[in-house]
């Protein structure tokens, strides 16, 4: 069983919010910075590492709940997205990490749960 933390933003897409929140590799610093990811910084996630969480963004206006169980490589019940407005849902993403996040939801992003889940890799 693997912990994920389950999010959305209402004003990041897919690219910006991984660059912002996940995984700052891309992210403009200045030369004597190192990139670190939001949510290690604001939510008190342990470092997230490549291949450990997905996004999915709303590119088509298609991005709604059952989208989301489709593509998820775990099992949800439906109702554990019904905090989400999918009418205001510009992302949606899933990061694997252990640690308990310290706050819910800051201007970029908000926390809908941590789950503990078991993935369904074929």
């Amino acid at each position: 069983m693997t912990q994920v933390w389950l999010g959305t933003s209402e004003t990041l897409g897919f690219r910006d919010l991984i660059v912002q929140y996940i995984d700052p590799f891309f992210a403009p610093v200045a030369e004597d910075e190192t990139p670190t990811a939001k949510l290690q910084n604001s939510f008190g996630a342990a470092p997230i590492d490549p291949g450990m969480f997905e996004v999915y963004d709303d590119a088509n206006g298609q991005l709604n709940a059952q989208a989301v169980l489709q593509r998820l490589p775990f099992d949800l019940p439906i109702e554990a997205l019904s905090p989400v407005d999918w009418t205001k849902t510009k992302s949606f993403f899933f990061v694997v990490n252990d640690a308990q996040p310290s706050k819910q939801s800051d201007t970029g992003v908000t926390l809908i749960a941590v789950k503990t889940v078991s993935f369904n890799w074929k």
